[in-house]
């Protein structure tokens, strides 16, 4: 390596320190090698470029270059002072800065310190000498230029020669100086400290420094060997790898490599360059001009070893990206890789080979001797470790080789890491005694010679290569060698030691000096007081010591024998945890150690211990501990330290002794850490861990306190007409097929979305209509109609019967569902035709189709199979309009081999006449219609749209050669019928027809009427481009589409919905599964593919059933219906109010609810501007907040003791919370037609009258587990053919064991008698349902979790082994994966709910139920306190009954007691106003105040 010398800035700094750029020069460099020697930096040579060998190389290459002509003579200008009668140098040149709003009056000629400028001197504002402070002027210099440009082809050449690697940012600089075009290159200078041009008329100049100095790696191997031409000149056996920051990229791979090509000599080029980018230091950059940051000559003072300063840069070397220097990652890095991880290693080893031999089985050591190790080989942990070691030391090399030195040093690492665990599985301590030459082998392994040298870690030394021996390890050190005094390798840092770093590398270096001048004075005025004042400790006089009373104790302390009772070591509690504001790597906790108040902790897990993957061995005491109470060790017991002398390095030297044992017991040496009440073992996974609740499905039960639920009406009402002056809306979602039964997809593709913003429309106070029916004419029902040997109209009656019901029971508002094949649509779909005919718009022109000679018919596109078409595909039964294996869109004439479906034969092509629409000609007016729309389009309308467009409109053929349709009224094509896309939407406008006979008052009507349209993405075409056409081209005024809402698929579980396959959950199917009406809405709601596909999944319904509707809406609606029911018995000796809603006056100045209503006025807000939208999912997300804000509302008023404290503070909160619209059926309307509650909501207390009296009240909701998911999921697998061919198999196989049963009489003992009407099992289940119905039913008991993972086939579970003192621990899946972030997990106690029926969730059955505080947006374990007892129960005062053996789901206890469970605004959880009880304390959460246990 060498040290520049030459150039600008060391002039500069010769005049800044009133030097000659010798001195400094002299000076600089033996500073640089102090440095480099502090930092152990192997250099072969250390030179420096102001020598002869720089400037006989430097002249001879430059003569070289001007001898090949490659070297230019070019006037430039600079600034010139005549005070001085020179050139001036950048950096003795300062003005304004030139760059806009920059102010600093002092930038330098190089540079602007302020805005990081960089600029040239002639750009400066009044520039100004440095010397003399004069103004200088701008004159003319020749100079000598490097003609890049012409070296360019050549450059590019070698580039592309190069066989090794470049760093990412040398390779992306390199390639941006080609792109911007290479430039001649100025290589002279006006300076006289340099190397001298070798040229008369340059005699005065020197070369410029960009230009020599990297000419100096040559000089400076010169100065090393006369030969240094066979490095330099020899790039056929020498590999050149260079290492740089980045911004001297363009010098070493654009401008010194053009300086050795144009030489035309033969030089060793780089193949490899290792840049860096840059390290910043603390939140600011380092910079040598202002003197920021920490310098060379800095770390020696600072009492931390070069090793730890090796080892920190490398780990955080900025090889891809900048990097931060922090005194807190240093410490972190300090304490956990290298103290504890590597000095561990190592010092426990050298720790235990010191200590004494003393024969026959009575030492403890090998007295400092390396062991003999035979048969090593042999050993099966020693193998296993040495493989390992071997894997390592392979990645380090492959690493290494291409020059990645960050991740070299990450597999090195590791190497300490395996050996620590290594040790602890051998259990070394052990073996001494009960098998000595197992423990010699361990021993002997583990003296890995290289890691105790300097950093970074070496793995190989002179006398060979470990990369092979590695796998040999107890070979590396001979046997019989003797080590020295072992001695703990490093001594970590505090957070004290990293502040007073932090402080006093804090400002620039002159900012420093200034700070120690200021110290100094101050510390010598304190000595002196100090010397004069005596002090005791009554407050009267004596002679003061010379050391400080603490600073004796710390001396005594230091002087006591080293022994483990010197640590203080307690039972702690961790109450709080979150990230580092200020370090990614850091978490800050909150302990409870048994002080008056936590201690704050600061640990670095965050970075070296992946979330994800946390297997954090944490030491845990006996959940009976007493929080505060001293870890003790048997035979050690004496009073422990104040404060640790960390240069004594008591803590390093004890540390190396701590493990733990195969039986998890944390231990120093073979003794446990011991507490009052038991030994303290690791546990597995430093997380916080819980569970969400599973729950059993039973029948929907009563509603509320209004029954009255609208449901599907066709006509029974008078029609609605458009009324002027209102918003009159007209909505139609696209009508499903009568082919077949709607699936899911269909439903809330189309009726329900419509459905849902029908309601919102009519109960915000609009004058709205939706109109929907089947839409039954076409191909597809005579190919059904065919397959299920029945007429067409037999099968739309069929279909359309079902339909109806499906809508029925999905409760969609039509306010008409009629269908196609009626005389209305007949009337209006021939009446538009005609016009369109009269106006031209429409052609006849020939087609080519499958025609049946049997048949005597052409045939339908379904009634054609064939072998697909498309290469590759096999499938030998494609349709004629779709082929199902590959979903290739067919015309029936593309199909090989196509068949007749009804008789078999081959049809043959037969050319028929059909009507076109014109759509080319009438794209001018589409257009001009589409950009007058004011609504709103879905961006796959548009973006469909807009492709068809693109594409080109086409002529679209209007007539069919059916029978089942409405017939074409021309005489030429009275045996053709209207193709369904053509007369399909045109059954909007008869099914509105249909229900009023002024149908035109909406239809023919676009100044007052506004048409909203609901689809699926494949309606798109017929509904932005055909349909409107098709009214265009009438000529008439219609009513034309302002809004569309389009969705993408919904597809099942992990296939597509279909019902040509029967594939999916279908509408007659969700009303036989027991879940209500409202669930389904709600999920295919939240489900809605609104901008892109989403799935059904069967688990992903059962969470958002029981987290937003069982947990959030049905919890608040119950809670509130529940507390009103109760009775009141008058002078406060009640407990609710008899089922009557009560007055509530005064509300609005009640501040809690003044606070709610608010909260519920921004979200009702909130919900109406979505909705005006048509963004229903977003609208409904906005409405559920609506009870969340209550159940919170209700938890902070504890309205429970208000009842009995201020009861007309109670009236208000519960007439408040009778939001009469959350219990509508779903989605959660918020206004209804006597007014609009946008307004009300801001005062819900007056929503529900005074004196309403309410029903029974009972759950709304019942909750889904496991178990019902996986039969749903077996239920509807395949298709309905397979279900169907299944329940066949299903009931024979029941009814087979029916008959069995019923001819076996069974006794307990084995014998025989009449079997009772119930099990005993059932009569049991039956009592526990038939008691009182209180919390003491319940089994929540404390336990431990002692392992979790994740769910192998589900991301959101956990699965977890709980101790809640039983002979086993529990198997436990909890969803909280998605809800507690892992990084915010920690071990914790936890309220287990031991009594709940198991559920297997995702194939893995769960025996219990950890419990749960909630919010929204937040879920936090229920923690008994840390010195509870494993496995008690949680009581609750006044509740002493035993908890039933298994809960009844179908008497629903849990679900009914859960409304009542709760925090309280001490966090501590509650029953009512009861709290979780142990024998230690209550049961509390960590931060949620007033919210939800479930």
């Amino acid at each position: 390596m060498d040290l520049d010398e030459y150039g600008t800035a060391t002039e500069t700094k010769a005049f800044q320190e009133n030097s000659t750029p010798k001195e400094i020069c002299d000076k600089y460099h033996a500073i640089h090698r102090e440095v480099y020697e502090w930092f152990d930096i192997s250099f072969d040579e250390f030179g420096r470029t102001s020598t002869p060998q720089q400037t006989e190389i430097c002249q001879a290459i430059f003569n070289k270059l001007l001898e090949n002509n490659w070297l230019s003579e070019n006037k430039m200008q600079q600034l010139y002072c005549d005070t001085c009668s020179k050139f001036l140098a950048d950096r003795l040149v300062e003005g304004s800065c030139p760059k806009p709003g920059c102010k600093n009056g002092s930038a330098r000629g190089d540079q602007c310190d302020v805005c990081d400028k960089l600029l040239s001197p002639t750009e400066l504002i009044n520039p100004r000498c440095k010397v003399c402070a004069t103004s200088p002027r701008i004159r003319d210099t020749e100079h000598l230029f490097l003609e890049l440009p012409l070296l360019e082809a050549k450059l590019r050449e070698y580039i592309m020669s190069v066989k090794g690697s470049w760093s990412e940012n040398a390779i992306d600089t390199t390639a941006n100086w080609f792109k911007e075009g290479l430039r001649h290159r100025c290589i002279t200078r006006d300076l006289k400290w340099g190397v001298p041009v070798p040229l008369e008329k340059f005699k005065d100049k020197v070369f410029y420094v960009w230009f020599d100095a990297p000419i100096g790696y040559v000089s400076i191997t010169k100065c090393y060997t006369e030969e240094w031409e066979k490095w330099w000149k020899n790039p056929q056996n020498v590999e050149l790898y260079q290492f740089m920051g980045k911004d001297n990229i363009p010098f070493h791979t654009v401008m010194f490599p053009s300086t050795l090509i144009g030489t035309g000599e033969s030089w060793t080029m780089m193949k490899t360059v290792s840049v860096t980018e840059y390290l910043t230091y603390e939140k600011d950059k380092f910079s040598k001009s202002k003197g920021v940051g920490v310098f060379g000559n800095d770390v020696k003072d600072t009492g931390i070893p070069v090793e730890v300063w090796r080892y920190y840069l490398l780990t955080n070397r900025p090889e891809a990206k900048d990097t931060t220097f922090a005194w807190a990652d240093l410490k972190e890095k300090l304490n956990s890789d290298l103290l504890h991880n590597l000095g561990n290693f190592i010092n426990r080893v050298l720790s235990f080979i010191a200590k004494p031999d003393l024969g026959d089985g009575k030492g403890s050591g090998y007295n400092s001797i390396i062991p003999d190790a035979p048969c090593a080989d042999s050993h099966p942990l020693t193998r296993e470790f040495a493989e390992k070691i071997g894997d390592l030391v392979d990645q380090y090399v492959k690493a290494m080789e291409k020059v990645e030195l960050k991740k070299g040093l990450e597999h090195v690492i590791k190497i300490s890491d395996k050996g620590n665990k290594y040790l602890q599985k051998s259990q070394f301590w052990k073996l001494y005694k009960e098998d000595l030459p197992s423990c010699s082998i361990v021993m002997r392994t583990s003296v890995i010679k290289q890691l105790n040298r300097p950093l970074p870690l070496s793995l190989s030394d002179e006398e060979g290569d470990v990369v092979v021996k590695a796998k040999s390890p107890w070979e590396i050190i001979p046997v019989g060698h003797k080590i020295g005094t072992p001695a703990p390798l490093f001594t970590g840092l505090n957070d004290e030691e990293v502040e007073f770093f932090r402080n006093k590398f804090a400002g620039s270096q002159a900012d420093r000096a200034d700070r120690a001048v200021k110290e100094e004075a101050e510390a010598k005025d304190v000595t002196e007081k100090l010397n004069t004042t005596k002090i005791t400790d009554e407050g009267g006089t004596k002679e003061c010591s010379s050391k400080s009373s603490t600073e004796a104790k710390t001396q005594a302390a230091a002087e006591q024998e080293l022994t483990i009772s010197r640590l203080d070591i307690r039972v702690g509690v961790i109450m709080e945890v979150q990230k580092h504001p200020d370090a990614d790597s850091l978490y800050v906790e909150k302990i409870d150690v048994g002080e008056e108040q936590p201690r704050t902790v600061v640990s670095g897990l965050v970075k070296h211990i992946p979330l994800e993957e946390m297997q954090v061995e944490l030491v845990e005491p006996p959940a009976s501990a007493v929080i505060g109470e001293r870890v003790t060790f048997s035979g050690f017991d004496g009073k422990p330290d104040d404060v640790l002398n960390p240069k004594k390095k008591v803590w390093e030297t004890l540390q190396v002794d701590l493990h733990t044992g195969k039986d998890l017991v944390a231990c120093y040496k073979d003794i446990p850490f011991t507490t009052s009440a038991g030994v303290c073992k690791k546990a597995f996974s430093g997380l916080k861990i819980g569970l969400r609740a599973t729950f059993n499905l039973s029948r929907r039960q009563a509603l509320t306190m209004d029954n009255n639920n609208t449901t599907t009406t066709t006509s029974q009402k008078p029609a609605k007409l458009p009324i002027p002056g209102k918003r009159n809306i007209l909505i139609t979602s696209a009508l499903p097929y009568v082919n077949n039964v709607p699936h899911l997809g269909n439903i809330i593709g189309c009726v329900l979305s419509a459905d849902v913003y029908a309601r919102y429309c009519r109960l915000r106070g609009y004058n709205a209509i939706y109109i929907c029916g089947t839409d039954e004419y076409g191909t597809a029902t005579e190919t059904k109609a065919f397959q299920e040997n029945s007429t067409p109209k037999e099968i739309c009656d069929k279909y359309h019967a079902i339909h109806r019901e499906v809508y029925e029971w999905f409760d969609i508002s039509f306010d008409e569902f009629g269908r196609t094949s009626t005389p209305q649509q007949t009337e209006i779909c021939q009446a538009i035709f005609n016009k369109l005919l009269e106006n031209n718009w429409l052609s006849e022109n020939k087609m080519q189709q499958l025609y049946c000679d049997t048949c005597s018919k052409f045939l339908a596109d379904r009634l054609v199979e064939g072998s697909c078409p498309k290469p590759g595909c096999k499938n030998g039964s494609a349709r004629g309009d779709q082929c199902d294996v590959c979903d290739k869109l067919l015309s029936p004439t593309e199909l090989i081999n196509p068949r007749c479906k009804v008789c078999a034969t081959s049809p043959r092509i037969r050319d028929t006449e059909h009507l076109f629409l014109e759509l080319p000609l009438l794209e001018a007016k589409l257009r001009e219609y589409i950009m007058s729309v004011k609504g709103s389009w879905s961006e796959n309308a548009i973006d469909t749209t807009a492709n068809w467009f693109k594409e080109g409109l086409r002529h679209r053929c209007i007539t069919r050669d059916l029978k089942w349709g409405v017939p074409v009224p021309l005489e030429k094509f009275k045996d053709k019928v209207f193709y369904v896309w053509f007369d399909a939407p045109i059954g909007y406008v008869s099914i509105t027809k249909c229900y009023t006979e002024e149908w035109e008052k909406w239809w023919k009507n676009p100044q007052n009427v506004e048409l909203y349209q609901f689809m699926g993405k494949d309606n798109i075409p017929f509904h932005t481009v055909m349909f409107p056409s098709t009214l265009i081209g009438t000529g008439e005024s219609w009513t034309m589409m302002k809004t569309v809402s389009v969705t993408e698929y919904l597809t099942y579980e992990k296939d597509k919905f279909s019902k040509s396959k029967g594939v999916g959950v279908f509408g007659n199917d969700v009303k036989d599964t027991g879940i209500p009406v409202e669930v389904w809405r709600y999920y295919l709601l939240t489900n809605r593919p609104e901008a892109k596909d989403t799935t059904f999944a069967w688990a992903d319904l059962k969470e958002k059933l029981n987290s937003d509707l069982l947990h959030n809406l049905g919890n608040f609606i119950n809670r509130v219906l529940s507390f009103i029911a109760k009775p009141d018995l008058g002078d406060g000796k009640g407990s609710g109010y008899n089922s009557i809603i009560p007055d509530a006056p005064c509300a609005d100045s009640h501040p809690l609810t003044r606070e709610f209503a608010e909260k519920i006025g921004d979200l009702v807000d909130q919900y109406v501007k979505a909705m005006e939208k048509v963004e229903l999912k977003k609208g409904l997300e906005h409405v559920i907040k609506i009870s969340d804000k209550g159940n919170k509302y209700l938890q902070k008023s504890q309205f429970w003791k208000l009842y009995k404290e201020d009861l007309p503070s109670c009236s208000i909160v519960m007439r408040t919370s009778v939001i009469k619209q959350l219990n509508r059926p779903l989605p959660l309307s918020l206004s209804d037609e006597e007014g609009d509650v946008v307004v009300k909501a801001k005062s819900p207390w007056e929503i529900i009258p005074v004196g309403h009296k309410i029903g029974t009240p009972a759950p709304l909701f019942t909750g889904l587990n496991d178990e019902e998911v996986e039969f749903f999921r077996n239920k509807f697998a395949g298709s309905q053919a397979d279900r169907a061919d299944r329940a066949v198999k299903e009931e024979a196989e029941a009814k087979n064991v029916t008959e069995k049963l019923n001819t076996t009489k069974i006794t307990d003992e084995g014998g025989t008698k009449e079997c009772s009407s119930k099990s005993s099992t059932e009569a049991k289940t039956q009592a526990a349902a038939e008691q009182e119905l209180t919390i003491g039913r319940l089994d929540i008991r404390v336990g431990v979790i002692m392992e979790v993972q994740k769910h192998p086939d589900a991301d959101s579970l956990y699965v977890e082994k709980i101790d809640v003192g039983e002979e086993q621990p529990r198997t436990v899946v909890s969803g909280l994966v998605k809800h507690i972030p892992l990084e915010e997990m920690q071990n914790r106690k936890v309220c287990v709910l031991c009594n709940l029926k198991p559920a297997t969730m995702r194939g893995i059955k769960s025996h219990a139920m950890v419990l749960c505080a909630t919010t929204s947006d937040k879920v936090e374990l229920v923690e008994p306190p840390a010195s509870a007892v494993i496995g008690e129960r949680v009581t609750f005062s006044g509740f002493n009954g035993k908890p039933d053996d298994v809960l009844n789901p179908k008497k629903k206890v849990w679900e009914t007691l859960q409304v009542d469970l709760h925090t309280d605004k001490d966090l501590v959880a509650c029953y009512k106003d009861i709290p979780f009880t142990t024998s230690a304390g209550v049961c509390k959460v960590l931060s949620i105040s007033d919210g939800i246990i479930r």
